[in-house]
């Protein structure tokens, strides 16, 4: 993939954590993009039996989805592909 793609990419990410946040927070509106970065949890890996994985959600998973699939533009789309429904 190159630097141009990954740039777009890289540019859907927060706006798919605020779809997410939205979804799970009992009130959305309080969500909003300049209070995303405090709202998400700082750990960015969790560490499972005898290995470490990336965090639901964190920018560096949400990015590793993208790639995977990049047709994917909101957290709708996305937790259909994953979830294969």
């Amino acid at each position: 993939m190159n630097n141009r793609k990954i740039k777009e990419l890289k540019q859907r990410v927060p706006h798919i954590q605020l779809d997410w946040l939205r979804s799970v927070v009992p009130d959305p509106s309080e969500v909003t993009m300049d209070k995303l970065s405090q709202l998400l949890p700082e750990e960015t890996h969790v560490k499972a039996i005898g290995s470490v994985r990336l965090s639901y959600m964190s920018d560096r998973w949400v990015l590793k989805m993208l790639k995977r699939y990049p047709e994917v533009k909101t957290f709708a789309q996305l937790n259909k592909k994953i979830n294969g429904s």
